[in-house]
């Protein structure tokens, strides 16, 4: 999609209808961390050690605590599910 992706995901938001599933890199994950979009967080680690490129998360996100739900491994990589504990 192009153009301002907060504000056509508050839009979507307002509708009715089940979830959104975002897949991105940084950029747009960062956007949604500070929008406080995520519910849920699933990343999948693989085995290479890149020694540098483009941090997941960037600087000045909003605390966020998560609660591990589900790992599961695809041969060398493994998956990671976790939900982001909304303050009550």
């Amino acid at each position: 999609m192009k153009g301002d992706i907060v504000a056509f995901t508050k839009k979507l938001k307002e509708q009715d209808g089940s979830k959104i599933w975002m897949v991105g890199g940084a950029g747009i994950l960062d956007a949604f961390i500070k929008e406080q979009f995520i519910d849920e967080l699933i990343i999948t680690i693989t085995p290479h050690l890149l020694g540098s490129g483009i941090p997941l998360f960037k600087a000045h996100n909003p605390y966020q605590e998560l609660q591990l739900i589900h790992t599961q491994r695809y041969g060398q990589m493994v998956q990671l599910h976790y939900k982001v504990k909304k303050e009550a």
